[in-house]
């Protein structure tokens, strides 16, 4: 079923009412908590993190310590909708996996396709690549006035070092390349 903006207005509201704690999925409300209160804290950093341990132990990827294209694929929708209105509701709308989904099809990607020259200009734009190099986990900015639209969260590419919520294997990116794998997921699990 389709909705027109008026109604994804509303059901964002919703949403975001959801992560205040009114009448939220109390396990989803709770894996969360402490993400919550960092993001409520300001402390973006440590919020990432948090999230990032929560993803792998939702997604049974604990001991891996990163996702493949099938844990993805399995990611509950619940829980990668309500990781999207978190980092939403505390920037202002300008972090999230939607804000991202946004900026990916801007640059001319594809969703569930992978173009190495398309994604080279999406990671630009969200400041994951400067100088056409890959920046590293601890480069990222986390200022919600500085950093460019979609930069949080930051997803794992092959040999970046960045990471959280959905970390990739090193290796070869035909092979382990994930990004396509989660827009997807994406588009399925959240649909404005």
């Amino acid at each position: 079923m389709k909705f027109d903006r008026g109604w994804k207005a509303i059901f964002l509201g919703l949403g975001i009412a959801l992560i205040s704690g009114c009448g939220a999925a109390p396990s989803i409300s709770d894996r969360y908590l402490e993400a919550r209160q960092l993001l409520e804290a300001g402390k973006w950093q440590e919020a990432d993190e948090a999230i990032f341990q929560t993803a792998l132990k939702v997604a049974h990827r604990d001991s891996e310590g990163w996702f493949d294209a099938e844990s993805i694929q399995k990611f509950p929708c619940a829980d990668l909708s309500y990781i999207d209105l978190l980092y939403r509701k505390y920037s202002n709308g300008k972090f999230g996996l939607v804000p991202q989904k946004e900026v990916y099809l801007s640059t001319g990607n594809t969703i569930g396709e992978y173009n190495p020259e398309t994604f080279n200009k999406f990671a630009s734009a969200v400041g994951w690549r400067q100088n056409d190099r890959w920046i590293q986990y601890d480069q990222l900015n986390y200022s919600v006035g500085e950093a460019p639209q979609g930069h949080l969260p930051p997803t794992g590419q092959p040999n970046t070092g960045l990471r959280a919520p959905f970390k990739t294997r090193k290796g070869n990116p035909e092979k382990y390349y994930t990004y396509p794998v989660l827009m997807k997921r994406v588009e399925t699990c959240i649909s404005w």
